[in-house]
């Protein structure tokens, strides 16, 4: 276990195209949330959880934080995560990717860069989770999350492409490692992505 990488798990979303807490949606006996968890546990200590709903996740009996920029998507999660970590770098995943792989998260783990940043290219465009980001970034997300933004472009102006576009990042493309699986980086925002989850999780 690296003792020097906190897990940081992105569950602050409003869930509106799925209808429900997609991260406490059952899959083979667990949940969403139990699953990512699980991914991390032998790379990273501690995890935290990033929600607004304190009371759905104490189950988990994981340190939980709340956001200090709500409704701003996931560069506020990512900045109230890293506000909490108690180490210089954490790993940051989302909680709705069920199919991803601890060997992925194993590599970001172990990975050497000096840059602040740490994602992949993937499924044919950039990863921001699984990442790694530095506690160094929370000056540089605060002054994006206050930054008015253009009305024209209002939700790239705080999005995880702003922070990319003024700090220099080191980039992974899996493609070229053999254990890297296009599904890995499925994203499950609907019913219907649970549904092909679901099935997917039967044949293999």
């Amino acid at each position: 276990m690296n003792q020097e990488l906190t897990g940081i798990i992105l569950a602050g979303g409003k869930n509106l195209r799925f209808g429900s807490n997609k991260a406490l949606i059952d899959i083979n006996g667990k949940t969403v949330i139990e699953l990512t968890a699980d991914l991390l546990k032998t790379d990273c200590s501690p995890i935290l959880i990033n929600t607004n709903s304190f009371a759905e996740y104490s189950f988990l009996n994981l340190p939980l934080v709340r956001d200090e920029h709500p409704s701003m998507g996931p560069l506020a999660g990512l900045y109230a995560g890293l506000s909490h970590s108690p180490t210089e770098r954490a790993l940051v995943i989302s909680c709705d990717m069920p199919l991803m792989s601890r060997k992925i998260i194993a590599c970001l783990a172990t990975y050497e860069t000096e840059q602040e940043i740490l994602i992949t290219r993937a499924a044919d465009q950039l990863q921001f989770f699984p990442g790694i980001y530095r506690k160094t970034l929370l000056p540089t997300i605060e002054h994006i999350l206050a930054a008015p933004p253009a009305p024209s472009s209002a939700r790239k102006g705080r999005s995880m492409y702003a922070l990319i576009e003024k700090v220099k990042a080191e980039i992974i493309d899996l493609s070229a490692l053999d254990f890297y699986r296009e599904e890995q980086f499925f994203n499950m925002n609907t019913r219907e992505d649970y549904d092909q989850i679901l099935r997917r999780q039967a044949v293999s």
